[in-house]
């Protein structure tokens, strides 16, 4: 007998519903899940082909290629720099899943993730499979969408275990300035 989990506490994202939906109609601009306008660009086709060709087709190291990471690290040293340990650069699939890790790794069960209200849906999500509490802070209109810092400390308690903080904020698209962000 297959044995199916009984979590209930993950809701379906909105934004796929919108997607499915729009699918279904004619002459409509699709701008839910963030699907670039362009076409991919023939110079990343062209690597990730030859990278197949390469032979690029095998699993990786968990943490990715130490060639990649290597570049991301000589990336942000040339850019900014800061000095990082190669041992501190983990690639993974996307934003979605580097969350999901992050969260795994610092999140136990009944504690609480604060996240922006409005945020990205799947934050949500994301923090409930961890069987975690997501707790919302306010980035109203009226303080053009940036974070409520009194209402952030105002939700912060011993069960906080972290903030997501979003800039640019997805949906709203505020770039929270650098004294926001380091308070």
């Amino acid at each position: 007998m297959t044995h199916i989990s009984e979590r209930d506490n993950i809701q379906r994202n909105g934004i796929r519903e919108i997607m499915e939906l729009a699918m279904t109609m004619e002459d409509v601009i699709s701008l839910q899940v963030g699907e670039p306008a362009i076409s991919t660009p023939d110079f990343v086709k062209d690597g990730a082909i030859q990278a197949i060709q390469d032979g690029f087709t095998r699993y990786t190291a968990n943490a990715g290629y130490p060639s990649l990471r290597k570049a991301i690290v000589d990336r942000i040293y040339n850019r900014y720099r800061k000095k990082i340990d190669i041992n501190n650069v983990l690639v993974s699939p996307g934003a979605v899943a580097s969350i999901n890790i992050m969260l795994y790794s610092i999140v136990d069960k009944d504690e609480e993730v604060l996240i922006p209200d409005p945020s990205y849906p799947n934050y949500d999500g994301l923090v409930r499979i961890q069987d975690a509490v997501p707790v919302y802070y306010q980035t109203p209109i009226e303080n053009d969408y940036l974070p409520d810092l009194d209402d952030i400390r105002s939700k912060i308690t011993n069960r906080t275990r972290a903030i997501i903080l979003n800039s640019p904020n997805n949906p709203t698209g505020k770039v929270y300035p650098p004294e926001i962000v380091q308070e």
